[in-house]
């Protein structure tokens, strides 16, 4: 059993070796081209083994084309432990508030802790790419430093769904009537300022707050900024530059405001204009835009 276990793990993984750029490093192929991107833990089934490994590499293949750029990823494989109980989590250095929650990366030590249905149900799925989205923000566009907590989550709950043929986010059915509901309460600019400022920026973010942060994050990746990339690389990239200001968050806040299209001043005109995008008359079925 432990030998065929070995195996299936073999084979899933090689479907998860290293992109091209890795490949084509110095004109060859070389030792780092064969490192897998994700080392299971945790599954003892070999079918289900290669079935969570297959959706660990289609959640990374969506959200490297979503979160491209010219940033180079660190060349090392995530450590992803599954678990099909409510048992308390044991990874090195994890808090114990993670036993709850259905998944979490533990970034610094490049582990994954994800609670997943034996019959890797659309649930599973969806933490599976929330959780790699993380672990790619974070290889691609951290540094040294972590997103604001709107901006990372946000991120992570558009690329749940994999992506439509034409390689854009789905719309979240669910995600969007949450969001035009809050839209309609009188305090929902407050909230949105609320988000997007300092004493925000790490903390654990409301559903209330997660809905805005979706919302946030599908508008701006629908949105052409130039070329063939988008507003919502662009605003990563702000990130980046903002570190060097007093006030990080004022500032990602202000490129945010000018990132729209058109652009607005505030949080009230921000929310406004992406309700009434929200609310138009393009398609809003499980295909997505």
């Amino acid at each position: 059993m432990g030998r065929c276990v070995l195996l299936a793990l073999l084979l899933a993984s090689s479907l998860c070796s290293l992109p091209a750029w890795a490949e084509e490093s110095q004109g060859q192929i070389g030792a780092a081209a064969t490192t897998p991107r994700f080392v299971l833990q945790g599954v003892d089934s070999p079918e289900l083994s290669q079935a969570i490994l297959q959706e660990l590499c289609q959640a990374w293949a969506d959200a490297d084309t979503l979160l491209r750029g010219e940033r180079q990823p660190v060349s090392r494989p995530l450590v992803v432990e599954v678990s099909f109980t409510r048992k308390r989590f044991s990874l090195p250095g994890l808090p114990s508030r993670w036993e709850a929650p259905a998944g979490c990366v533990y970034l610094a030590e490049g582990y994954a802790v994800l609670r997943l249905d034996q019959d890797l149900s659309q649930r599973s799925r969806h933490i599976i790419r929330h959780e790699v989205a993380h672990w790619l923000l974070w290889l691609y566009w951290a540094e040294e430093e972590h997103l604001p907590t709107w901006l990372n989550e946000g991120v992570a709950c558009l690329l749940e769904m994999p992506f439509t043929p034409e390689g854009r986010p789905q719309l979240q059915l669910e995600r969007r009537r949450q969001f035009l509901q809050l839209c309609k309460r009188r305090k929902s600019a407050v909230r949105l300022e609320r988000l997007l400022s300092a004493e925000r920026s790490q903390a654990h973010l409301t559903s209330h707050e997660y809905a805005f942060s979706w919302a946030l994050a599908f508008y701006l990746a629908s949105q052409d900024a130039k070329k063939q990339e988008t507003a919502l690389i662009d605003l990563l990239q702000a990130n980046l530059d903002a570190r060097r200001c007093p006030d990080h968050a004022q500032c990602l806040q202000q490129s945010l405001f000018q990132l729209v299209k058109p652009p607005v001043a505030s949080c009230k005109e921000l929310l406004r204009q992406i309700e009434g995008w929200m609310s138009g008359q393009w398609t809003m079925d499980a295909s997505g835009l």
